[in-house]
This record gives C-alpha cells, structure tokens and sequence, in this order.
C-alpha cells in the first residue's frame, strides 16, 4: 500500500510568457515534495484567448492576456501570466 503525500508547494516553469496566436506552450509543474501523490489540474482564466490541457499545454487563440492556474487536489496553486499576440 503505497503512503499518500501532500503537496506542500507548487512552483512553474514560467511566471509570465507571451505567445503568439495558433501557437502552443508546454507549462510544467514542479511539487514539493518531489513525492506527493496529489493531482494538479489546470484552468485558464478566460479560455477564448487561450486554453490549456490537463498536461499543461497552452494554445494561444486570440489576442489578449489570461493567467492560466494549476491547482493540487488538496488547494495549493499556482499561476502564470500569458499574453497571447
């Protein structure tokens, strides 16, 4: 039986980043500890300028700005900052 971990922090990749339209950026998130068994999901604040997938692939639709967020399953967050040009 494997031992679950919680999340303590979340960090990205990136903290801001611009991309342009019809374009695709890969954002990783790091756990803290290495070994937590939480799942991270993703969210963009507004998905008609760009979405992002639950891997954290973000397509850039229109232009404008959003913050796309990844989220432990036990609340911990973190964001970035895109402009989409």
């Amino acid at each position: 039986v494997k031992k679950k971990v919680s999340v303590s922090k979340l960090s990205m990749n990136k903290k801001k980043f611009t991309v342009k339209k019809g374009k695709k950026l890969r954002l990783t998130v790091m756990k803290k500890p290495v070994t937590a068994t939480n799942k991270v999901n993703f969210r963009s604040s507004d998905r008609r300028i760009a979405s992002v997938t639950s891997h954290g692939v973000v397509t850039g639709k229109k232009k404008g700005r959003v913050t796309v967020t990844a989220v432990s399953s036990n609340g911990k967050k973190v964001s970035c900052k895109i402009t989409v040009k």
